[in-house]
């Protein structure tokens, strides 16, 4: 396996304390050693999103209390320091807002199925993808396999195996030409 010069920065929606599927996405996440979480908003309870962040040994300057503030705030860091991607593992009515407000903010979207909601939410989402050439993944009922396909899609092209790349996908930071 050829390494990234850098692990990939991740942050989570959800997944708090009392939530099952988080967890199973940050061990699957973990697992290669290429990625780590850095920040996130874990619950709409401030509490449990402090909580969960002490528990993932997190700096408390990269939790926020909504997923706007944190789009917001991350997009706001440098390049080296902001996150590469967000996954969001909030309950299925929830997903669309904080897909929307990420993408829209130049970030790649891994997010627990579905998508979205509606039909509508779903064709929004897919025209902000094109438009930013982000790429915008839903998780199957595989997370490890899901996590393998989105970063190997991760650095501005939908399209894998890419000469003097890992698994497909550039270093991050690069573009494939």
């Amino acid at each position: 396996m050829n390494s990234w010069t850098r692990k990939l920065r991740m942050g989570m929606v959800g997944g708090g304390q009392g939530a099952f599927i988080g967890s199973v996405h940050r061990i699957a996440a973990a697992l290669d050693g290429q990625a780590e979480l850095v920040a996130g908003v874990f619950s709409r309870d401030w509490a449990n999103t402090q909580a969960t962040g002490a528990q993932l040994y997190l700096d408390p300057t990269r939790l926020y209390k909504t997923y706007e503030e944190m789009a917001t705030a991350e997009a706001r860091l440098p390049a080296d320091r902001r996150i590469d991607f967000v996954v969001i593992v909030t309950p299925n009515n929830a997903h669309y807002g904080p897909a929307k407000a990420f993408l829209g903010k130049g970030f790649h979207v891994v997010c627990d199925k579905p998508l979205a909601f509606t039909v509508a939410e779903a064709e929004d989402l897919v025209q902000l993808v094109e438009h930013s050439g982000r790429i915008s993944e839903k998780f199957q009922t595989n997370a490890l396999h899901t996590h393998a396909t989105a970063w190997n899609r991760i650095g501005g092209t939908k399209t894998t195996n890419a000469p003097g790349s890992r698994n497909g996908a550039p270093e991050p930071g690069r573009t494939r030409a």
